[in-house]
Formats: C-alpha cells, structure tokens, sequence
C-alpha cells in the first residue's frame, strides 16, 4: 500500500480511515451486488458528483478525478483510473471516499488531497458503489464477469441495444433465488408433455403412445401409479392438460383424435374422444371456464371444442402451415397461437376472428402469455444447422 502523507487529517489507517485488508477481504456479511445498472441516462459531459463539508469531488469522463473546493479556488486532480470514472461515494466520516469505472477498478481516496488508500482491480466494469453508514464495508455492482449481454431490446426500427437491467431485477416478492431437484421421475423414454395437479400431489408426463402418472407426495415412489394408454405405440404424445377440478385431463398426439379421461373413477378410463380432420395435434389449451379446448392442428388449423357436448363448434384458420403451440389469456377473450409458418398469430374468442399477426424468421414453437396481461413472451427461435 502506498505511503500516505500527512496531511491536516493524520494518515491512513489513523481517525477512522479504512485498511485495504480490512475491505479486500469480504466479511460474511458484505455481500456484494454483481448486477448491471443504468448509468442513469447522463451525457458525456454530465459528471458524477457527491458533496462533503466544503470539499466536492467529482468523476470525469476523461479518467480524471477532481476533488475541489466550494468556495476557494484550489483543487486536487487525481489520475489513477484508465478510463471514465462511473461512480463516486464518500465515507459517511468525510475521512475518505471511493470512486468506480470502466477500467474494473475500485479506488480509496484520502480526502481531500487524494492519497492512494487502496486500489482494488475487479473483472469488469464497476458500474455503481455504495458504502455503508458505519463506514465497515463497500459494496460494488458491476457487470458480471465472463457473461456477455444476453437481453436485448429492438426499436421500431430494428436497432438491438443490451438491456440495462434495474437494480431489484434479481430480487423482491414472487421472484425466486434459485431451483433445486426433488425428484427424477424415470418415464423412459422422450417426454413430450408434463403437468401437474393443483394441489401439488400428481405429476402426468406423455411420451410414447401413453401418459404416466407420479405421485410425487411420496418421496420414495420410484414407478408411475397408472398408466393411460392413449395412442398407438409408436405415436407421441404432444400435449396434455388437466382441467382445474383434477378429474379430467385431456391428451392429443400424433393422431386426429383427442381422448379426454375420467381420473375420478378407480381406474383411469376413456370417458369420450374428439376426433378432427388433421392428422395430428400439437399442442391444447383450455378456457377459464373448463367449458372449451383449443387444439393447434397440423393442418395449420385451431379446433375449437365444446367439452360438455364433445362437438367440434368452430375452426379459426390463418397458419399456412402447422400451429404449434397456444395460449389464452386470464379473461378468456383473446388466443394466441403460433405456427411452423413463422408466425403468432391473436384472436378474437367473442367475434371469432384473427386480431394481429406477427412476422418472425424462423419456425414458432413454444409461447406464453403473461397471467398479468402486462407482457407477451412470444416466442423461442430454433435454428436448424
């Protein structure tokens, strides 16, 4: 470390002034933010600035950082950063301060003539600081080293700029922290289609020909506790969905018939069939209501099915090719569906008809639509090598 001169405040490590060692080496409770954060929409000749007693210091874009004084002329330059200076933070004693940049570089600073306290080299761009009210700790957020950006946003006119994530993005109510494996359920072979029963107890996974049903409330149950042979043997099973009440649950695969199954009664049996033109459905989705199912066809087709009269009531057509995966929104007003003709495509349940198309270039597979109604996540792009 280097020496420190005397100055009107003593020298480092005496009146409160930190020890690198003490700051290098994270206590257990210093718990460091690596996320990325918004600059804050500042211009190049915005600087970042922070005040103490008399003395103001300021970070530059040119490297630089200026510590001067409120009323009198005099001023320090420092010049330890590489590159612009991002953030700046005094010690809650005034003792001491930090600064950050996109250099990777944290610097302790005395005030107010900027001796050196410490340097610490991170591995990316140091975005943000902060030191806590005690003046024990430092914490940093900084782009997370060795993954590049990842999240996207695209203007009207096509432009892709990296997402500038906010600082709770990672955090608060409903947002989970991490996943854990409970179990493996040992189907076999490919898995298709899964879901799972409300109250959580039951788990049916479709892969060839049949749909397997786990009890996952027993924690040693290794094998299903029934088969549902759906389909001919070598025909998968694309989709399932179970109905809110836990009685019913619907299948379709590769085959122009859907088989919805009574699970009430004390073997799992066939209670009715849909059958439809196409040879195949890929994908099932079920009003609020429980009263209609949706089945994207391999004709492009949507069937539209009424499940207490078990009759075909309407067909929306537009997909030029396969409809691959569904969705319905909350309220029961509004489809989505998308298709192998690279397209999502909305519907009007009410007035029957196509509301919008989306334009993508590549091959739809897989859509959701937010509970909330506040955002679409549309689509997942598979490229063919």
């Amino acid at each position: 470390m280097p020496q420190v001169p005397l100055g009107p405040f003593g020298a480092a490590g005496q009146l409160g002034l930190p020890h690198a060692s003490n700051l290098l080496k994270a206590p257990q409770d210093l718990h460091r933010e690596d996320i990325k954060v918004p600059l804050g929409g500042q211009s190049a000749e915005e600087r970042l600035v922070s005040i103490v007693c008399e003395w103001l210091a300021v970070g530059m874009e040119n490297s630089h950082v200026e510590v001067l004084h409120a009323s009198k002329a005099d001023k320090y330059q420092l010049h330890l950063h590489e590159s612009c200076v991002l953030s700046l933070r005094f010690a809650t004693c005034g003792k001491w301060f930090v600064s950050t940049g996109k250099d990777n570089l944290l610097n302790a600073w005395r005030t107010p003539y900027g001796a050196s306290i410490f340097q610490s080299k991170e591995t990316s761009s140091v975005l943000s600081c902060d030191i806590s009210t005690d003046d024990k700790y430092i914490v940093t957020g900084s782009v997370p080293a060795g993954k590049p950006a990842y999240s996207f946003h695209m203007n009207g006119e096509g432009t892709l700029q990296p997402v500038p994530f906010p600082p709770d993005a990672l955090m608060g109510v409903g947002i989970p922290r991490h996943a854990r494996q409970i179990n493996n359920l040992a189907h076999g072979e490919v898995v298709c289609a899964v879901t799972i029963s409300n109250p959580t107890k039951y788990v049916y996974t479709g892969g060839k020909g049949c749909v397997k049903v786990w009890d996952i409330s027993q924690s040693n149950n290794k094998s299903p506790v029934s088969q549902l042979d759906c389909l001919q043997r070598d025909n998968y099973i694309r989709s399932v969905k179970l109905l809110p009440d836990g009685r019913t649950l619907i299948v379709g695969g590769e085959a122009s018939n859907l088989s919805i199954w009574d699970l009430a009664s004390p073997t799992p049996r066939i209670k009715a069939e849909l059958t439809s033109a196409a040879p195949a459905c890929y994908a099932l989705a079920i009003s609020p209501d429980s009263k209609v199912c949706f089945s994207c066809c391999s004709d492009g087709n949507i069937a539209v099915w009424d499940l207490h009269n078990q009759t075909l009531v309407r067909q929306f057509q537009g997909h030029t090719d396969g409809a691959s995966c569904i969705d319905i929104s909350p309220d029961g007003q509004r489809l989505w569906t998308g298709g192998l003709d690279n397209t999502v495509r909305s519907w009007d349940l009410r007035e029957g008809r196509q509301l919008q198309q989306h334009d993508f270039s590549s091959q739809i597979f897989s859509l959701g639509y937010c509970p909330t109604g506040e955002l679409s996540l549309f689509y997942r792009f598979i490229f063919k090598l």
